[in-house]
């Protein structure tokens, strides 16, 4: 048996949500929880891609960029983008990891809704200066807290 390689090509997060509103217009469980999913992942990877291009953040790309994230968007968008993207990050938990029947506190469209919330908040952030990280190895001080690795004396 050879094995075979899979390659992708670059995505736009923003796909994500498309999907989302897609597979939310099914009426099986496992499309609407995968809606859930997408929503969340939407808003996060953009969010992450985002923070990153405008010099706010040096991601991690690992698990530890989802708290990450929330924090920042807490720090440099606004208080409840961050607490909106843990949200979508709760739900999206909740109907990953639990198989049996769930009830979540916020339905499918509100899900949907706030994740573009967290997009669009995060498309409009002014880019920060790129000069702040050439000349201090910028990495936000929300970070130090997630950083187990010692990365900043890299």
């Amino acid at each position: 048996m050879t094995s075979q390689q899979l390659s992708f090509s670059r995505v736009d997060p923003r796909t994500y949500l498309d999907l989302a509103k897609t597979l939310a217009s099914q009426s099986d469980a496992a499309s609407r929880r995968s809606a859930v999913d997408r929503a969340y992942y939407a808003a996060f990877l953009f969010s992450r891609d985002e923070l990153a291009a405008k010099v706010y953040i040096t991601p991690y790309y690992s698990t530890e960029d989802h708290g990450y994230i929330s924090d920042n968007l807490r720090l440099h968008v606004a208080l409840d983008i961050g607490n909106s993207e843990e949200r979508l990050r709760r739900a999206r938990n909740s109907i990953t990891y639990n198989t049996r029947v769930i009830t979540l506190d916020l339905s499918l469209r509100a899900i949907i809704d706030m994740a573009e919330r967290v997009i669009q908040a995060v498309a409009t952030l002014r880019a920060r200066n790129q000069y702040m990280r050439v000349r201090c190895g910028y990495r936000s001080l929300v970070s130090l807290k997630h950083d187990h690795s010692n990365r900043l004396r890299q």
